[in-house]
């Protein structure tokens, strides 16, 4: 009897950490997705953020005309 209630003891404590696990990983993905999607539809953080006021200055990098596709543009950038 003892053996058979320790088994039950290890095995719903198994069946918990799993089903505790699978539930933080549901909420995790859930809340990243919320976040995407507001990140990917809302820009008004460009519009009313100070720091995005004034332009980057980069020196001694040149600017890459593109008259081609993006991909090929790429594969030219790397290839130089």
């Amino acid at each position: 009897m003892k053996i058979r209630k320790k088994f039950l003891w290890v095995t719903g404590g198994m069946f918990l950490a799993v089903l505790v696990t699978v539930i933080t990983a549901v909420t995790a993905l859930a809340i990243e997705n919320s976040r995407a999607d507001r990140i990917y539809n809302d820009y008004s953080g460009v519009y009313v953020n100070e720091k995005y006021h004034e332009p980057v200055r980069i020196s001694n990098v040149g600017l890459v005309k593109q008259d081609i596709s993006c991909g090929y543009a790429v594969m030219e950038m790397f290839s130089n």
